[in-house]
């Protein structure tokens, strides 16, 4: 399975909607070239099916017109304000979702987050951290980082099985155990790129053939 993430230019005034096509557009080519890169196969194309879900089609069908999505080839792609990604992976599906880190709505913590999620949350100390933080702006930053980091996994987890939010209750119980139940694979990494900072996360088959993914 690889992964990749490139910069694009901050919306900055921009109409939404032609910046969210420009972002389209560049995610979808970084894809394509990820895919011939791994394929070999340097005619195949990217598709969308009536959900808008991007399928791989070999180039030997693209050629002949017998278009069919590729069992052998999944791909996901994702974007946020300033950063495109993609990942690819070979002999399963894969979903991948990209955020910059932002406080959510209250909203969406109601309908997308587990009661036991949500008290989580609010606890400004980590399980895997010892540093207590007794200030308000860093309590704030801290939410903020842990609850784009799970969101980044659910929204890849509902890409992973096609159907995105719907499945409510997947969705709210997601996490990483709950994923690794289901004997899938979790690659979730932090990065700060054009002044910010975003949180991607990958889910796909968990096979022992995936210690060999890679991030460009």
């Amino acid at each position: 399975m690889s992964i990749a993430l490139e910069t694009v230019g901050l919306r900055q005034g921009i109409d939404s909607i032609a910046y969210g096509r420009m972002l389209s557009d560049h995610a979808h080519a970084l894809a394509l070239r990820l895919v011939r890169a791994m394929s070999g196969d340097d005619h195949a194309v990217i598709r969308k099916d009536a959900h808008g879900r991007p399928y791989v089609v070999s180039g030997t069908g693209a050629i002949s017109g017998a278009e069919s999505e590729s069992r052998t080839w999944a791909v996901s792609i994702s974007h946020a304000d300033g950063l495109i990604a993609c990942a690819v992976h070979r002999g399963g599906r894969v979903g991948i979702d990209v955020e910059s880190v932002r406080r959510p709505t209250a909203g969406v913590l109601r309908h997308c987050f587990s009661p036991r999620q949500r008290g989580e949350l609010r606890d400004p100390i980590s399980s895997d951290h010892s540093v207590v933080m007794d200030d308000v702006e860093a309590d704030t930053e801290m939410l903020a980082e842990r609850t784009t980091m799970l969101w980044t996994l659910k929204e890849a987890y509902g890409k992973f099985t096609g159907l995105g939010l719907a499945d409510c209750a997947a969705i709210r119980a997601c996490d990483p155990l709950f994923c690794k139940r289901r004997g899938l694979a979790v690659k979730q990494s932090r990065h700060v790129m054009n002044g910010r900072r975003y949180w991607c996360s990958v889910v796909f088959p968990n096979t022992k053939e995936n210690g060999n993914e890679q991030v460009e």
